[in-house]
C-alpha cells in the first residue's frame, strides 16, 4: 500500500511538472485532460477530475482539484478505488526545475478509499505491470519525493475487505497530519477503527539525518481503545541496525479485545503483554522479544545486521499454548488433537537463502522435527526445501513457484517413507496395511484455490503399488476428484482392534450404537473412481474391483461398485441423501456364484463348496447404525446349490450362520457333531423386512443329505430379540435309527447376542444363553412341516412370494 502511494505521488508530480511547462507556454484549456492522461498512463488506471481544477503559478505552485476519482482494479467488487472531494498541492516552483521537487503541502479532504484483497492474494492497490517498470517507478518516486513539508488528511474513510477479516473493516480518519516541527518529523493521527478510538503521536528526527538514516531518534505513543503501545529508539545507523537503545511495549486487557477491534478471527483471549528490545551494539543489533498473547506464550532472540543490504540475521523463536484443538476451532481447522503444544526453531540467513534448523513441534506426546531452506533461484523463482521427521517416518518436500511473479502458483515434489506402514495407517484407523517398509511419492501443484496431486504412488513391501491422482478445488466449496489404480494390491487381515476381543465380557447388543458422521458429506463435493485389477484381502482373493461414486451437496451416490473373482461376482449401488436432519440410505446388492471360504483355499476344495446367489434391496433412515437397523425396510434373498461345507472350530462355515445356527443343527441331528463336513443339497433364505422387523414364512429352507429343515418367525432389530421356529424331517431311505435321532421341532429365542435354543422336551434342553425356555409341539412349526417339507423344501420356499 505504501509503495502504491509513492507511485501515485510520483505520477502526479511528473504530470504537474509537465503541466507547469505547458501552462508557461499556453492557456489552461485542456490542462485537466493532460493531467488525467499522464497520471492514468503512469498508474495503469483511469483518473478522472469530475469537479473544478485550477493551477496558479508563483514562487509556490498551487494546484486544486475537486471530485477526483481513481479507477479500481478490474477484478475488484467496486468500480472506483478512490473518491476525493478535495485535493490540494503546494509545490516550490524552482525545485521543479532544479530538483529535487519540494512539496510544501498536500491536503486530502472528504475522501473514501476502498482497499481489497481477494482469495488469490491480489491487492487492488498494486499497480498494473509490476516488474522492472515498477522498480524504476519506485526509484523515480523516491527521488522526486525527497521532501514533503506537510501531508494532511481530513474526514477520510478507508474500507478494507480481505479473506482473513471476519467483516469489512472501516477506518475513519478525523485528522491525520505529517509535518515538520522543531527539526523533527511529527505524525499525529486521530481516527477510529471499527468505532474504536485510535491515537498516534510520533516524532522522528532530526530531519537533517533522514537522508543518511544515521543518528536518529524515534519517540512514539499509540493507543487503540484500552490497548497502549510505546516505542523509544536511538539509532546509530538504521541501515545496519546499529543502535544505542530501543524498546517497544504493548499492554492490553485482553487479546480478544484487540482481535475484535480489528475484525480478525478470535484466536486468543486473555491478558496481552508484549515487550521487545534491541541491545546496543556498534555493528549490529541484538534483540529479544517476549510476552503473552492470551493463552499463548511467545519468545524470540537473536541479532540483525545490515537490514537493507547483504547482511543477515540469526534468530530463535518459541511459541506455546494449552490446547491445539481450541486453536484449530478458532481458525476453522478441524481434527486437531486436544493437547498442549509448543513450537521452536532457529531461523538464519545465509548465502543460499533463509534456512530454519532445529525446528521442533510438540503436540502432547507427539514430536515432529525438521529443517529447511527458503531461497530465491537464479531465474527469480522462490524455492522451499523441507525435511521433516515424525517418529520413524521421514518426509521430504521441495516446492518451487512456477514464475518469479506469482507466489500462489507452486509446484511441489514430495517423498515420504518409513519402516512400518501400519504406524501411519493406524493413525487413520486403518488396519489393513502390513507392518512393512513403505514409500509415498508424487507431485503436487497449488494455484490459488486449487491443489492437485499427480503421479502419486504408494509402495509397501509385500503389498504392491497403488497409484493415482487427487485434485482439490475450493472455490464455492471444497471439491475432490480422486482416481486410484493398481494392478495388484494386497491388504492384510483385520487386526484384533477391528473386532470383538476374546474374553471381553458379555455384550447385550450386537448392533453397535455407532453414530455415522453423515454431516461430513455436506462439507465437500467429490468424484471417486477406483480400479483395482487384483485385490487380495480378507474378502477377495485376487478379485477385480471397480468403484465409482459422486458426492454433491451432501448426497452420496455409489452408482457402480463391482467385484469379480474366483469367489464370485458382486454388483452394488448405494444412495445416502440428507432428509429432515438425518439421512435416507438405499442399498441394492446382487451377487452370483459366491463361495464362502478362506481367501486362498485350494481350487479343488473351493469348487466343492456350495455356490450362493444373493439379492438385496434395502432402505433405512437415521444417523447411527442402530437408527438404520430400527428403520430398515426391504428384502433379502440368498440361495445356494449343492456342495460340501467343512466344519471349522466346531462350527459350520456358512454365509449367515454362526454359533446358534450350527448348534441348532447339532440339536436336530446329534450325528452332525461327529461329522467333518455337511453335504448341502440346497438352501433358501428369504427375509422380508419392515421397519426393523425381519419376517419369513418360511425364513429359511435347507436340505442336506440327511434332512429337510425349515425355519419361520421374526427378528426384531430394535431390541435384537429372536422368535424362530425350526421344523425338521429326515430324508427317505435313512433308516429308523438315524431318523429317531432327528428332533422334529426346535425353537430359538433370546437375542442375537444371547440366543436360546430349546429342543422338544422329549429330547432335552440345550442352552446357549443365560435363560431357559420351555417348548413342545408348536402349531406354527407343525404347519410349516405340513406345507413345505417334502422332496425339495427349497423349491417350495421359492414359490411362496417373489422377493420385493
Amino acid at each position: 500500500m505504501l509503495r502504491w502511494l509513492v507511485y501515485v505521488f510520483a505520477a502526479v508530480l511528473i504530470a504537474l511538472s509537465a503541466a507547469v511547462l505547458y501552462v508557461a507556454n499556453a492557456d489552461l484549456k485542456g490542462l485537466k485532460d493532460e493531467v488525467e492522461s499522464v497520471v492514468g498512463r503512469s498508474l495503469g488506471r483511469e483518473l478522472r477530475i469530475d469537479g473544478g481544477f485550477s493551477l496558479r503559478l508563483g514562487r509556490t505552485v498551487r494546484i486544486r482539484a475537486a471530485d477526483v476519482v481513481l479507477e479500481n482494479a478490474p477484478w475488484a467488487d467496486r468500480s472506483d478505488m478512490l473518491e476525493a472531494g478535495h485535493v490540494a498541492l503546494d509545490l516550490e516552483l524552482w525545485s521543479m526545475f532544479r530538483g529535487p521537487i519540494r512539496v510544501k503541502n498536500i491536503e486530502i479532504h472528504d475522501a473514501v478509499f476502498h482497499l481489497q484483497e481477494d482469495a488469490h492474494g491480489r491487492h487492488n492497490w498494486d499497480p498494473v505491470g509490476p516488474g522492472d517498470d515498477a522498480e524504476r517507478q519506485t526509484s523515480n518516486a523516491t527521488d522526486s519525493l525527497s521532501a514533503i513539508d506537510r501531508l494532511a488528511f481530513r474526514n477520510t474513510r478507508i474500507h478494507i475487505v480481505a479473506p482473513y477479516l471476519t467483516d469489512e473493516t472501516q477506518i475513519v480518519v478525523d485528522a491525520a497530519e505529517y509535518g515538520l516541527r522543531d527539526s523533527y518529523v511529527h505524525v499525529d493521527v486521530a481516527a477510529r477503527i471499527n468505532n474504536v478510538p485510535l491515537r498516534i503521536d510520533m516524532d522522528i528526527g532530526p530531519t537533517g539525518n533522514l537522508a543518511t538514516l544515521r543518528e536518529l531518534a524515534i519517540r512514539g505513543d499509540a493507543s487503540l481503545g484500552e490497548i497502549t503501545a510505546s516505542m523509544r529508539a536511538d539509532i546509530i545507523d538504521l541501515g545496519s541496525m546499529a543502535v544505542s537503545s530501543a524498546s517497544i511495549e504493548i499492554d492490553g486487557p485482553d487479546a480478544a479485545y484487540l482481535l475484535n477491534a480489528l475484525n480478525l478471527p478470535a484466536v486468543a483471549s486473555g491478558p496481552m503483554q508484549m515487550a521487545a528490545s534491541l541491545v546496543p551494539d556498534p555493528d549490529r543489533s541484538e534483540f529479544e522479544v517476549s510476552g503473552q498473547f492470551g493463552e499463548y506464550r511467545v519468545a524470540a532472540n537473536g541479532w540483525l545486521e545490515d537490514l537493507w543490504g547483504e547482511g543477515g540475521f540469526d534468530t530463535r523463536f518459541e511459541v506455546s499454548g494449552p490446547d491445539l484443538a481450541v486453536l484449530g476451532e478458532r481458525l476453522a481447522i478441524a481434527g486437531l488433537p486436544p493437547a498442549p503444544f509448543d513450537a521452536s526453531s532457529r531461523i538464519l540467513s545465509g548465502p543460499n537463502g533463509i534456512s530454519f534448523d532445529d525446528a521442533e513441534v510438540n503436540i502432547g506426546e507427539t514430536s515432529l522435527r525438521g529443517q529447511g531452506l527458503f531461497a530465491r533461484l537464479d531465474d527469480g523463482r522462490m524455492s522451499l526445501d523441507v525435511l521433516v521427521h515424525y517418529e520413524s517416518i521421514t518426509a521430504r518436500l521441495v516446492a518451487n513457484t512456477r514464475n518469479a511473479r506469482a507466489t500462489d502458483n507452486v509446484e511441489i515434489d514430495f517423498d515420504i517413507e518409513g519402516p512400518n506402514a501400519r504406524e501411519p495407517a493406524g493413525e487413520l484407523r486403518l488396519d489393513l496395511l502390513p507392518a512393512q517398509p513403505f514409500r509415498i511419492t508424487g507431485k503436487a501443484a497449488y494455484s490459488g484455490q486449487s491443489l492437485s496431486l499427480d503421479e502419486v504412488r504408494l509402495h509397501v513391501s509385500g503389498m504392491g503399488d497403488l497409484h493415482g491422482s487427487v485434485a482439490l478445488s475450493n472455490r464455492d466449496r471444497p471439491a475432490f476428484d480422486v482416481r486410484l489404480r493398481s494392478r495388484s494390491l494386497t491388504l492384510q487381515t483385520l487386526g484384533e482392534s477391528s473386532g470383538q476381543h476374546a474374553g471381553a465380557g458379555v455384550v447385550d447388543r450386537l448392533i453397535p450404537d455407532f453414530r455415522i458422521p453423515f454431516e461430513y458429506l455436506a462439507a465437500f463435493d467429490a468424484n471417486v473412481d477406483v480400479a483395482l485389477d487384483a485385490l487380495h484381502s480378507p474378502l477377495t482373493a485376487g478379485a477385480l474391483v471397480r468403484a465409482q461414486a459422486q458426492l454433491r451437496s451432501g448426497r452420496l451416490d455409489v452408482f457402480n461398485l463391482e467385484t469379480n473373482g474366483k469367489r464370485g461376482r458382486v454388483r452394488a449401488s448405494l444412495v445416502a441423501e440428507p432428509a429432515a436432519a438425518s439421512y435416507d440410505v438405499i442399498v441394492d446388492l446382487a451377487g452370483q456364484e459366491l463361495y464362502v471360504a478362506p481367501p486362498y483355499e485350494p481350487e479343488a476344495s473351493l469348487a466343492a463348496r456350495p455356490a450362493y446367489e444373493l439379492t438385496a434391496s434395502l432402505k433405512a433412515h437415521g444417523n447411527s447404525v442402530r437408527d438404520l437397523a430400527d428403520t430398515l425396510t426391504g428384502a433379502v434373498q440368498i440361495t445356494a446349490g449343492p456342495g460340501k461345507i467343512p466344519r471349522q472350530g466346531g462350527q459350520f462355515a456358512t454365509l449367515f450362520f454362526e454359533d446358534f445356527a450350527s448348534r441348532t443343527l447339532a440339536t436336530i441331528n446329534p450325528l452332525i457333531e461327529e461329522r467333518d463336513s455337511i453335504e448341502l443339497d440346497c438352501l433358501v433364505l428369504k427375509m422380508d423386512i419392515d421397519d426393523g422387523t425381519i419376517k419369513g414364512d418360511p425364513l429359511l429352507a435347507l436340505q442336506t443329505r440327511e434332512l429337510n429343515l425349515l425355519a419361520s418367525g421374526q427378528i426384531e432389530l430394535h431390541d435384537e430379540s429372536l422368535r424362530l421356529d425350526f421344523a425338521a424331517q429326515p430324508r427317505r431311505g435313512l433308516g429308523v435309527s438315524l431318523g429317531d435321532l432327528i428332533n422334529p421341532f426346535t425353537r430359538v429365542g433370546g437375542t442375537l447376542a444371547a440366543p436360546q435354543i430349546v429342543a422338544d422336551p422329549k429330547r432335552g434342553i440345550l442352552e446357549t444363553g443365560a435363560g431357559v425356555a420351555t417348548g413342545g409341539l408348536w402349531p406354527l412349526a407343525k404347519k410349516l412341516r405340513e406345507r413345505f417339507l417334502g422332496n425339495n423344501p427349497c423349491n417350495r420356499a421359492l414359490e411362496t412370494k417373489p422377493i420385493r
